[in-house]
């Protein structure tokens, strides 16, 4: 990873601190996805405009952002998508940094539909997002963080040092 993927990625990492020191009940009645990633990209952009590094790229947290420079969003099989969370700069795709798909704990349906956004939102060409993260919002943040998944350049990995 670059340094701006890393300083962001420690920010998203300390915005969901932040998420259950103060909102854990989101998190631990379940099925409220929207509300729990609304209060994350709260925090994250919180630290985001603290950082002097970050604020030179002049990027945005979004979530729900369905637009691809003045286009929707859509896969290679032209469905429309939209990531939960990402970290970029609006009306373009140079500095697209950071995405995030989530899903509450009591959810289990699309998982791999998520994974596969992932990969797409990472690939080299389109969309190039430097790191995809898959999270399950449990009930506490180690358990959270357990279920992380990455994804660079179009692929899972098991190691993001």
């Amino acid at each position: 990873m670059d340094d701006q993927t890393k300083i962001a990625y420690y920010l998203f990492q300390r915005a969901i601190d932040d998420f259950y020191k103060s909102d854990s009940e989101l998190a631990k009645r379940g099925g409220m996805e929207q509300a729990c990633v609304s209060r994350i990209a709260y925090y994250f952009q919180r630290r985001v405009n603290l950082c002097a590094k970050l604020k030179v790229y002049n990027v945005n947290v979004d979530c729900e952002y369905n637009k691809h420079a003045d286009d929707p969003k859509r896969d290679s099989t032209n469905t429309l998508i939209r990531p939960d969370l990402i970290l970029h700069n609006r009306g373009g795709d140079n500095n697209n940094i950071l995405v995030a798909e989530f899903k509450a704990k009591n959810n289990k349906k699309n998982y791999d539909n998520d994974r596969k956004k992932l990969k797409t939102y990472t690939a080299p060409g389109k969309f190039n997002y430097k790191i995809g993260i898959f999270i399950v919002l449990k009930d506490d943040k180690e358990a959270c963080l357990k279920s992380w998944e990455h994804y660079i350049n179009g692929k899972q990995i098991e190691d993001i040092s």
